[in-house]
């Protein structure tokens, strides 16, 4: 049996490596979307920075595992933003999010043209936006 594996073309991974999730973003453009989780405060750095670099960010709020009502909900919202690079900054969910997102913002057609199973199962037809997946630094204080 035979397969193949693609992956993303650069991957870093250890303590302190978020801290390069701005600079990262900036590479691929000026209109950033920051996918969060319940806590905003934990992007703040990562939106300063962003913005410090000279970028216009918007913020979406994760607030539990995806449906495919919040991607639709996320893409009208992000209709009129237009971002041309998505970040993800949290756990699972606040992942999986942005990258449905990063997929399906440039994509003509909605949701159900791509899931498999229950919707078509449609191969994306453009390329989706970089996305960067990253976790936030732990919270100071004890541990």
């Amino acid at each position: 049996m035979s397969f193949s594996i693609q992956q993303p073309p650069r991957l870093l991974f250890g303590r302190g490596t978020a801290a390069e999730a701005a600079a990262g973003a900036l590479e691929f453009g000026q209109r950033i979307l920051v996918i969060h989780g319940r806590t905003t405060e934990r992007s703040d750095w990562l939106v300063e920075a962003l913005t410090a670099g000279g970028a216009e960010v918007q913020r979406y709020l994760c607030y539990a595992e995806p449906t495919l009502a919040m991607l639709e909900e996320a893409l009208r919202w992000t209709t009129r933003f237009r971002p041309e690079v998505v970040v993800a900054l949290g756990g699972g969910a606040v992942i999986d999010l942005g990258k449905a997102l990063a997929a399906m913002i440039p994509a003509p057609g909605g949701g159900m043209d791509h899931l498999e199973v229950v919707g078509r199962a449609l191969p994306l037809r453009v390329p989706p936006l970089p996305f960067i997946a990253c976790r936030p630094p732990p919270a100071p204080g004890p541990r």
